[in-house]
């Protein structure tokens, strides 16, 4: 009788004598089956709920301070056709305190519907009620944010009696038109709209107000939308206040449901077993385009065929029967299992014992068992999915993710096949596509994040670690409890991981392993102890606490992926070295530095294991060993802030398991980072050059490299000291180099890219033994190295600079260079320490009897031509014959010069044919150095 009575005061047991519902009589038997299914919701409530659910229309129709939801006098109330009757009136007083009451003059708020599973086979207890309160499209934004204040504290104090209400505020007019909030996490966006009127339509339960005006069109007429609407409100002017039109059922096109499928896939991230339904629906809808009403369609149908009950039109039933009929066409075995496992367990079917469940959800529950054949033994595996294995959870998952994979590849195919276009935004597909991808995305070395898609904890009370080797291949075997013994078939076989740190990692991030977890720990060879472990874990919990590590908001994807944290975890399970002396890499000095030690340039890094998460709530893991490794590490961390527009490069955060040789290696390693964080916002600021920082690495030169306009660092190996300078002497275009501060023990050419500037030439000069070398770094940052007897050095090198500064008033000959030349020249040397350092020397350019100078131009078939003037004379081939060289040579020394070239000059042709790839001075120290070389060879 108390439910009877709750109906009576929301719907009134006559209607209005004015409202001539007898033109259409098919809205008597949508009233009949609207009281039959809000008596279903109410038996599904404490008694103190359900009166409260009663009350909620009262509550939208006055405003009283004593009651939930008062805000303000000025709050905007009043529902269309309400009428509080006494019984509902004394029941408010009872509660909450007797008032005067007064019907509201005026009745913006148009309609109270509910949508969704409240009142159907799958309203559990705990649903939700989710209100759509349909407003007057002329309320302005004042009112309506007063009204949203009433609402939501209606919903704070439904909270306070155990039952979770939320209120939407529906403009009919922009619902009509297809207006939708941008996408959030709490709207569908774009791609849901056209499914979302679908499922309103077969779902809502209206509480108060007016009703919908879909339920006046015939389903044969639903074509005709607009025009049977407008007869009906025409002809009858009462229809008016009765009916609200929230817009024809619209026709939805494949490509519309495609974009239905790409939330949907967002959904599952958290909520699989929902979405997957959704996806399944969406699916049979494309392949039933032409032939299967959609389901609203089928609910109607059968209102205007005459059903007289809710077990007839229970929209979740409708839906369980239209998806198995579907699947069973489809014929694959593992997508029914899937549909009935999801919806068992999220349309609450659950039947727990000691619960009172009401008899008509019994009787519905019972018919849908017979009808997919479940006996007792499938119930309870369902029913007991708490106790399942973690395996158990994992290999769901999977049949989860492979159901997703089959529902996205059957819909892009229809509607590729089809030729439609996808109604989505651009905008809206981005950030989906970024969530989708991040998420489902399978990559080698990233984490997979099973704890969001498995709705109970996972936390283990033990775990049992194997190392295992099989054919010399070691992996790690993650067991759920106490295994004594490796099983790759057991069901307690959790992960199985390539490295120990990976499978910790994983237990980590999804909360299966935590500080009270008892770990019985099983290797062969590996150092591995418990206090390691620990030591592991507080570690990964530091850098990486599991509250951080939450899916997204859809509006965060709006942005560029970026790292988010990360730590290097140094020589895990390699055994500490025995007899190392920590004060061999303490000071400075060649050799004590770990990633280039001692006179052999041993590289000490074995291998580290590298961990970052990305602000997309990605989890990675890398193994990098040797110096490979270092080089691929360096490369791959430090691209991710070139990615996001020059973001710095947080400090690297490493940790040492290797005694006193891992913390040598951290220190050089933090070391080296900062030098490389430091010159990548250098090149990010001057991006018109190209930046390269040489590293040694043992006995091999490393090179990572910034180029103009790339979007990562990219690195090169020289294999020695020979290798090293070949690389220097011709780079593609202008670069500035800096060395390791350890290569200044080890290369004069780190000091000498020290003093290295834009466009700038200078000579750097080193005497060692009988030997004189020179170096010559010109203005693109090429290095040139030849050498002369130290005999030479007094006058050979003077002549040498005079040539340098008129090759830089050649190449200046050029509109777009602008060179200049440093004044003197550098000498190298060592201090104590065997360190290179440079000392500046300043050099008389006076040159000696007649200037000779090297003459370049083109021949007319367009090939290099050279000749050399002595003074004013000038020697050539074409004037001499093949002595040529030697007659100038001659004619140089018999006026009291040297013959060494001082000088260059290019002729007007070979500038013209040059202007696209101007020659740089070192190209032109080339040319001199051939031709020097045939004069003293006597050529």
């Amino acid at each position: 009788m108390l439910f009877k009575r709750l109906i009576s005061s929301l719907f009134g047991t006559k209607k209005p004598a004015h409202i001539k519902v007898e033109v259409n009589h098919t809205i008597e038997t949508f009233q009949q089956l609207n009281r039959q299914r809000l008596e279903r919701a109410l038996s599904m409530l404490k008694p103190r709920q359900a009166i409260f659910i009663e009350l909620i229309p009262l509550l939208f129709n006055a405003n009283h301070e004593n009651w939930p939801g008062y805000v303000g006098p000025d709050t905007p109330i009043g529902i269309s056709g309400f009428v509080a009757e006494k019984l509902l009136l004394d029941k408010m007083g009872n509660l909450y305190g007797q008032v005067r009451y007064k019907p509201p003059p005026q009745r913006p708020i148009w309609a109270l519907y509910v949508m969704g599973s409240v009142g159907t086979l799958a309203h559990a207890a705990g649903s939700d009620f989710d209100f759509w309160l349909v407003h007057d499209p002329l309320l302005e934004e004042p009112e309506l944010e007063l009204l949203q204040r009433k609402a939501t504290a209606i919903e704070q104090f439904a909270a306070t009696l155990d039952i979770e209400v939320h209120f939407f505020l529906t403009n009919p007019d922009k619902m009509r038109t297809g207006e939708m909030n941008e996408l959030s996490s709490e709207s569908s966006g774009s791609a849901q709209f056209r499914l979302l009127i679908d499922e309103f339509y077969r779902t809502i339960l209206v509480v108060a107000g007016k009703l919908p005006a879909w339920w006046l069109v015939h389903p044969d007429d639903e074509e005709r939308y607009d025009e049977v609407v407008d007869r009906y409100l025409q002809s009858n002017p009462d229809y008016r206040e009765m009916f609200v039109d929230f817009g024809a059922l619209p026709t939805i096109g494949r490509e519309e449901f495609f974009g239905g499928v790409i939330w949907q896939f967002v959904k599952a991230i958290g909520s699989p077993y929902k979405s997957l339904m959704k996806l399944f629906l969406i699916e049979s809808y494309v392949v039933g385009y032409d032939t299967t009403p959609i389901l609203s369609r089928q609910f109607k149908q059968k209102v205007y065929r005459g059903a007289s009950s809710m077990d007839e039109v229970d929209p979740y039933c409708l839906l369980a029967k239209h998806l198995e009929q579907y699947l069973q066409q489809d014929g694959d075995d593992h997508r029914l299992i899937i549909l009935r496992r999801a919806f068992y367990l999220k349309n609450g079917l659950t039947l727990k014992r000691g619960a009172s469940i009401p008899e008509w959800k019994k009787n519905l529950h019972r018919q849908l068992m017979e009808e997919w054949g479940w006996g007792e033994e499938e119930i309870a595996e369902v029913e007991n999915r708490s106790l399942w294995t973690l395996r158990q959870l994992v290999d769901e998952r999977h049949l989860i993710n492979r159901t997703l994979a089959d529902c996205y590849t059957n819909l892009a195919r229809i509607v590729q096949e089809s030729g439609s276009s996808l109604f989505i935004t651009e905008e809206d597909m981005s950030q989906i596509g970024r969530k989708l991808f991040a998420f489902y995305e399978r990559k080698r070395n990233k984490i997979e994040l099973i704890r969001f898609s498995v709705d109970q904890p996972l936390l283990q009370e033990k775990i049992s670690i194997h190392e295992q080797n099989d054919a010399e291949i070691v992996s790690w075997g993650f067991y759920s409890g106490y295994v004594g013994q490796p099983d790759l078939d057991s069901p307690q076989l959790m992960y199985r991981a390539t490295t120990l740190v990976e499978g910790l990692v994983w237990c980590h991030v999804n909360s299966i392993w935590r500080s009270e977890t008892q770990i019985n720990l099983f290797v062969n060879h590996a150092p591995i102890s418990q206090k390691l472990l620990r030591f592991i874990g507080t570690t990964l919990e530091h850098f990486f606490p599991v509250t951080k590590l939450k899916i997204p908001a859809i509006e965060r994807f709006a942005d560029d992926n970026r790292l988010s944290r990360h730590c290097g975890l140094i020589h895990v399970g390699i055994a500490p070295a025995t007899g190392f002396d920590p004060n061999l890499c303490h000071g400075g000095g060649m050799g004590r530095e770990p990633l280039c030690f001692s006179v052999r340039r041993q590289f000490l890094l074995k291998k580290i294991d590298w961990i970052y998460s990305t602000d997309y709530s990605e989890v990675y893991h890398y193994r990098y060993s040797g110096a490979e490794g270092l080089a691929e590490l360096i490369c791959h961390h430090l691209s991710w802030s070139i990615s996001a527009a020059g973001a710095q490069v947080a400090a690297i955060n490493l940790v040492s398991f290797d005694g006193e040789r891992g913390k040598a290696i951290k220190l050089r390693l933090e070391e080296l980072f900062e030098q490389l964080i430091d010159l990548q916002l250098q090149w990010y600021h001057r991006q018109q050059s190209n930046y390269r920082f040489w590293v040694p690495f043992g006995r091999h030169w490393y090179c990572f490299e910034w180029q103009a306009g790339a979007d990562e660092l990219r690195y090169q190996t020289q294999e020695g000291d020979l290798a090293l300078i070949a690389a220097l002497a011709t780079p593609s275009r202008p670069t500035l180099s800096r060395f390791d501060r350890e290569a200044l023990y080890l290369h004069p050419a780190a000091v000498i890219y020290q003093q290295q500037q834009p466009d700038l030439v200078q000579l750097f000069a080193m005497l060692e033994g009988e030997v004189c070398e020179l170096w010559l770094l010109d203005e693109l940052g090429g290095l040139t190295r030849w050498q002369l007897p130290k005999q030479s050095y007094q006058h050979e090198v003077p002549q040498f600079y005079h040539f340098l500064c008129s090759a830089v008033t050649a190449v200046n000959h050029y509109p777009s260079k602008t060179v200049l030349i440093q004044e003197g020249l550098f000498r190298l040397m060592r201090d104590r320490r065997y360190r290179y350092l440079t000392k500046a020397v300043s050099l008389q350019s006076k040159v000696k009897g007649p200037v000779v100078t090297l003459l370049l131009g083109t021949t007319a078939q367009g090939k290099l031509s050279q000749a050399l003037r002595v003074g004013k004379e000038r020697f050539s081939a074409g004037k001499q014959g093949k002595g040529w060289l030697e007659q100038a040579r001659q004619a140089a020394v018999s006026r009291g010069g040297t013959g060494t070239i001082q000088a260059v000059s290019l002729s007007q042709s070979l500038q013209q044919a040059t202007a696209r790839s101007p020659l740089s001075v070192a190209k032109l120290v080339h040319y001199r150095q051939k031709v020097m070389e045939k004069l003293l060879s006597g050529l």
